[in-house]
């Protein structure tokens, strides 16, 4: 069978997952079928025959419960995370790719609920693909090439902006709000920072102290609604975003360019326990491969699956597994206030 033939197998195969029974042994032949077929062609190294929406399909749908669960053993789902990440560089699928298909399958399923305040808030993916995109533009706004800090406690305005950058190639650190101004100042010189994204007036402070002991100046905007008012400090929703138009907004993405998986997109540091703390880089292809071999590993998840915000967002457990694996899973981040 040649690479054109192979293709239209494939995608025959997909097809079929998507109109499959309820039958056990069935469903675990076809996974099986589909998952030699994908290592078939992925196999090739020249697959000028085929784009990269096939091979989204394939993440898309491979990456789920049923058809992980059909995959009856480890080996198997082992095979299917090598795929997968052959699939994630062939295709360039990014976070925002994997959003996407998200908000396409479930736009007014929750993603976010807000459980701070007596009356909880709900933030569906739709709404949230909308806040993302504006806070990136208004980002992009406010400087051509912005490279942002995160200094907040767990909200979801910080897990907004965070994705924000996350899914639109702004550099982005999130950082321990226990650092000091003088650690902070370090980061920022390190990674040359120029906007900061704070939550309340006692992160604010400290940021304002850090203005006087960096190389290079950044502007501090508020992100939480409630955050104090101060004339040295802007709220970026209400302020920047709020004011820009639609064509503003589309203009200013469809502007910035869209980087390859392998560059670094974000920076996390160490908790400064032996020193200065460290940074580790990471590329969106560590981010989102990430996210499948946890699937591969952890098959059974994502029936509906509800995770509690519960570790720090600039932890790596609270970040990567918790806030990702919601969206890889299409649950629901619960956001408790304390």
């Amino acid at each position: 069978m040649n690479e054109k033939s192979n293709i239209e197998y494939f995608s025959q195969l997909l097809e079929s997952w998507s109109d499959r029974n309820n039958n056990k042994e069935e469903n675990h032949e076809l996974a099986k079928s589909i998952l030699e077929t994908s290592e078939i062609l992925l196999a090739d190294t020249d697959l000028s025959g085929s784009d990269s929406q096939i091979w989204h399909d394939y993440l898309n749908i491979s990456g789920c419960t049923e058809f992980l669960v059909s995959l009856d053993n480890r080996e198997l789902r082992y095979r299917w995370a090598e795929t997968s990440a052959r699939a994630i560089a062939l295709s360039q699928y990014s976070l925002r790719d994997m959003f996407e298909q998200r908000v396409k399958t479930f736009p007014k399923k929750a993603i976010f609920r807000d459980m701070s305040k007596q009356d909880a808030t709900v933030w569906s993916y739709q709404v949230i693909d909308q806040r993302t995109k504006s806070l990136a533009a208004g980002l992009l706004k406010i400087n051509n090439t912005p490279r942002v800090a995160i200094v907040s406690d767990n909200r979801v305005e910080s897990a907004i902006s965070d994705l924000a950058c996350l899914f639109y190639n702004i550099l982005v650190t999130p950082l321990n709000v226990h650092f000091n101004a003088k650690t902070i100042a370090y980061i920022f010189d390190e990674l040359g920072i120029n906007v900061a994204l704070t939550d309340n007036a006692a992160h604010r402070n400290r940021l304002l102290e850090v203005r006087k002991l960096v190389k290079n100046e950044f502007d501090i905007y508020a992100i939480a609604p409630d955050a104090e008012q101060n004339d040295l400090v802007k709220n970026i929703f209400r302020d920047v975003c709020m004011k820009m138009s639609a064509n503003e907004i589309n203009s200013l993405i469809e502007k910035h360019p869209r980087n390859d998986l392998t560059q670094v997109n974000t920076v996390m540091f160490t908790s400064g326990s032996t020193g200065l703390p460290k940074g580790i880089s990471f590329s969106e292809y560590n981010l989102i491969t990430k996210r499948f071999a946890r699937a591969a590993a952890l098959p059974e998840v994502g029936d509906n699956e509800i995770l509690l915000c519960y570790l720090p967002l600039y932890h790596t457990f609270g970040r990567y597994f918790e806030l990702l694996g919601t969206i890889y899973w299409g649950g629901t981040y619960i956001f408790p206030g304390n």
